[in-house]
């Protein structure tokens, strides 16, 4: 059993290969423990540093940056996992009814508008949007990470999975095209937020699509929440609270 002292020896020189995050010398420090172990048992007469140079000689520079590049692709792969998990439990029971009657709402919105005029459906649009939020119960605790601290786990760092950069643009897109479709429909009918019947199925189509990624963008920040709360319980050190 290797003294902390060495311990601290062996994570000192895994941040002299570049591994600066946390969780990841963790897990090098580990197996290069173990590596150190059973050497001194096969050569009882070895010593520590001896036994840490020959260790540290089977690992290359390359090596150790492909640990790190290799542990950011998992945990991206299961950030994704994560958010697809939240996203499709929108479309299974408990969730479901509520999707079904927010889409349900959206084909009614353009016959509300003509009906009753834009803010009663705007705000109740609205409203259901908060709901969706509120439904999500996202973790309450939250806390930031010591500034200049060096014990920094990879998993703190923003990790962008492809979910994150399809919202970003669909909430461009959407946030353009509506401005475009709203001067249109006021050139074209002269009247304030009168829907014809040649654009209700284009608004009830972006009326849809909005509330089909706002739910998606609802499930990659619960799930980023979610994931950083397990790094706080599991580095409570990286972390001022």
């Amino acid at each position: 059993m290797l003294a902390q002292e060495q311990i601290n020896q062996i994570t000192s020189f895994c941040g002299s290969k570049g591994v600066k995050y946390y969780d990841v010398q963790m897990e090098l420090v580990d197996h290069i423990a173990n590596m150190i172990e059973q050497k001194q048992i096969l050569e009882v007469d070895l010593s520590f540093s001896n036994a840490l140079g020959i260790v540290g000689n089977e690992f290359t520079d390359a090596e150790f940056t492909a640990i790190v590049k290799s542990e950011r692709r998992k945990l991206t792969h299961k950030m994704s996992r994560m958010i697809e998990n939240e996203f499709f439990s929108f479309f299974t029971p408990p969730r479901l009814s509520l999707t079904v009657a927010s889409f349900i709402y959206c084909l009614l919105f353009p016959y509300l508008v003509n009906w009753i005029g834009i803010w009663i459906p705007l705000i109740s649009y609205a409203s259901i949007i908060v709901f969706i939020s509120w439904y999500q119960k996202p973790p309450s605790e939250e806390a930031r990470l010591i500034k200049d601290n060096v014990l920094v786990p990879m998993l703190s760092f923003k990790i962008k999975t492809r979910y994150e950069y399809i919202v970003r643009i669909i909430e461009l897109s959407l946030a353009l095209y509506f401005i475009l479709y709203r001067t249109s429909a006021s050139s074209s009918t002269g009247l304030a937020w009168r829907i014809t019947n040649q654009m209700i199925l284009s608004m009830q189509g972006l009326l849809m699509f909005a509330m089909f990624f706002f739910i998606l963008s609802c499930s990659v920040n619960y799930s980023k929440r979610n994931f950083y709360k397990k790094i706080m319980e599991n580095y409570p050190k990286a972390f001022a609270q």
